[in-house]
């Protein structure tokens, strides 16, 4: 995630997803995008 410029925390059991206040739609949806792709990757990684 942070090599497409996305930076979140992982804790516990969940991630801390805190975008600025003034965030567009579109960096929202970029950053949405991104985090799809990347559990998808963490998915193919535990099946094996």
């Amino acid at each position: 995630m942070m090599a497409s410029g996305i930076f979140l925390q992982a804790w516990m059991n969940h991630f801390v997803i805190a975008p600025p206040l003034i965030v567009s739609k579109e960096e929202i949806d970029f950053a949405l995008t991104a985090l799809d792709e990347h559990l998808a990757i963490a998915d193919q990684l535990v099946a094996g």
